[in-house]
C-alpha cells in the first residue's frame, strides 16, 4: 500500500487467553510486580473469564501490577525500584507532540480506599518528555492525580453512570496530545485536563515517575485495594510528520494522472 506509513502504529500489549497472564506467553509486553507479602494476587483467564483478575483485597498495604519496563530492584535499598529496558523491544516512542492512546479494558469488581486521594486500581501513562497522567479508579469515581499538591485528587468523573461503567468490563481510551490528556469510552468523553509532571515524588517505588515512555496498570498504593478484571490492552501512536512529507510526491503523481478531475457521485 502506498504511503502505508501514514497510518498510526499500533501495538497489542495484552490479549487475554486461557491461562495467559500479561507478563507471560512467548512475547510478553509487561513485567509483573507484587510487593512483599502479596502472595498470589493474580489469576489468569479461564474459558469462562476473558480477563486477568488482579486482587489486592486481602490487605490494603499490598502493591501489585503491570509495567511495560523491566524493574531493577536495588537490594541494598529494596524500596528503590527503577524502571529499565522495555519488556517488549517493539514498544513505541510516546511523543505527546504527535499524540498517543492507551486502550485498556477493566472492571472494578470491588474496591476500598481510606483516602479520597487513593484508589485500588490506577493507570499511569507517561510520554517521552516524562509528563503524563495517573488516573485512579474507585468503585464509583475516576479521578486524576494532581501534580500540586502532589498526589491529591484533581478533576474527576463520578455518579451513577460512572459507577455503571466501572462495574462492567469497559473499554477505555486514554489519549495524550500536546499538554493535555483525555479519557473516553465508546467515543464518549469522561475526563480531561492538563498532563502532569510527577518527578518530584519520593518514597517507595517513585522512581517510575522519573521514567519516560511508561505504562502501569494495577494497585500502587498502601491506602487502597481492589479486585480488578483486566482485559485487552494496546497502544496507538501517530505517524511521524516525515511520513506525510514522503507521501506528498506520490499524492502529486496520482493527482496528475487523474488529471485533477473530481469524481461526481
Amino acid at each position: 500500500m502506498l504511503c502505508g506509513s501514514l497510518s498510526a502504529a499500533s501495538l497489542q500489549l495484552y490479549t487475554p487467553a486461557v491461562g495467559a497472564l500479561p507478563e507471560g506467553g512467548g512475547s510478553p509486553s509487561f513485567a509483573y510486580f507484587a510487593g512483599p507479602g502479596a502472595g498470589t494476587v493474580e489469576t489468569a483467564p479461564t474459558v469462562s473469564t476473558a480477563y486477568t483478575v488482579l486482587n489486592t483485597g486481602a490487605d490494603s498495604s499490598l502493591h501489585a501490577g503491570y509495567f511495560n519496563r523491566q524493574l531493577a530492584i536495588n537490594f541494598a535499598n529494596p524500596s528503590v525500584i527503577t524502571p529499565g529496558a522495555f519488556v517488549n523491544a517493539g514498544f513505541p516512542l510516546l511523543d505527546p507532540t504527535l499524540g498517543f492512546t492507551l486502550h485498556f479494558s477493566t472492571e472494578i469488581f470491588a474496591e476500598a480506599h481510606s483516602s479520597v486521594d487513593r484508589a485500588g486500581f490506577s493507570v499511569i501513562l507517561l510520554g517521552n518528555d516524562g509528563k503524563g497522567i495517573e488516573l485512579g479508579f474507585q468503585n464509583n469515581t475516576i479521578f486524576a492525580q494532581n501534580q500540586t499538591p502532589l498526589f491529591t485528587a484533581g478533576e474527576s468523573a463520578t455518579g451513577a453512570g460512572i459507577a455503571a461503567l466501572l462495574q462492567a468490563l469497559t473499554p477505555y481510551d486514554l489519549t495524550i496530545s500536546g499538554g493535555s490528556y483525555s479519557l473516553s469510552t465508546g467515543g464518549t468523553d469522561l475526563l480531561s485536563g492538563a498532563t502532569r509532571n510527577y518527578s518530584a515524588a519520593s518514597g517507595f517505588g517513585t522512581d517510575v515517575y522519573r521514567s519516560t515512555n511508561f505504562v502501569f496498570l494495577g494497585d500502587d498504593t498502601s491506602s487502597a485495594s481492589a479486585t480488578t478484571y483486566l482485559g485487552p490492552v494496546s497502544i496507538d501512536t501517530a505517524p511521524e510528520p516525515a511520513a506525510f512529507l514522503l507521501c506528498l510526491p506520490v499524492l502529486a503523481v496520482l493527482t496528475k494522472l487523474s488529471g485533477g478531475r473530481r469524481r461526481v457521485a
